[in-house]
């Protein structure tokens, strides 16, 4: 027990402290990313516009509510149908509270304000404002979250995984609603709350993908739903 809890605190660490280093130097590339991210946004490319199309969609898909429904209904059919599916839907609704409440503390103590008010480093500090919870983004940190842990339980997709979780954050720079930095912080976020969460006990090995299983089907189905919203 002792073993397993300093070597939680050490990945926790590790991950922190790289995660830091990591963001400074990338918020030196804000503004020029930002600016780009502008006019990509004045462009009429079929690329932009496919995306404008898909964006409402998106945005429900991708919603804290939906995430957490989707969480919970895995959970249920997991412990409904005695599976392991059980320990997925379990870990996903952990995931989405603490990387969304450590998201969102984050949000209102540092105060930094978003795009589409200044493509300047604006920081300033206890904030209620929408426009100032800019670091870190939220959406990203769920998603990252949630990739860690599927890759946890399905590592054969977890290319799949972090693609999604990754369109999450190219979404939320395309859409100015964060600085590339705000979305690295997210990322970071949700990785280390995902590897706290599967480092705190002993977790379930895991699962071989059986595309002839009922459970599995069901599950992919679910979680299907969520990546082309590009959540997860």
């Amino acid at each position: 027990m002792y073993l397993r809890k300093r070597n939680s605190l050490a990945l926790a660490s590790g991950i922190a402290i790289t995660g830091v280093l990591f963001w400074v130097l990338f918020s030196s590339f804000d503004q020029k990313l930002v600016g780009l991210a502008r006019e990509y946004d004045r462009s009429a490319s079929p690329l932009h516009r496919f995306l404008e199309l898909i964006d409402p969609l998106m945005e429900l898909l991708s919603h804290g509510s939906t995430l957490l429904f989707c969480s919970v209904v895995i959970f249920l059919i997991g412990s409904l149908l005695r599976v392991k599916l059980a320990a997925v839907g379990k870990k996903l609704i952990q995931g989405f509270f603490f990387s969304g409440v450590a998201a969102q503390i984050l949000k209102h103590l540092c105060g930094r304000a978003r795009p589409r008010v200044t493509d300047d480093t604006v920081f300033v500090g206890l904030s209620l404002r929408d426009s100032y919870h800019s670091f870190p983004s939220g959406h990203t940190s769920v998603a990252f979250c949630f990739a860690s842990i599927l890759s946890h339980y399905f590592p054969g997709l977890r290319a799949l995984w972090y693609l999604s979780a990754a369109f999450v954050g190219f979404e939320r720079i395309e859409d100015l609603k964060h600085f590339p930095s705000d979305v690295l912080a997210g990322a970071l976020l949700g990785v280390l709350v995902a590897k706290l969460l599967l480092t705190a006990r002993r977790e379930t090995k895991p699962l071989k993908l059986d595309c002839f299983d009922s459970s599995n089907i069901v599950f992919l189905l679910v979680s299907s739903a969520l990546l082309i919203s590009g959540l997860m």
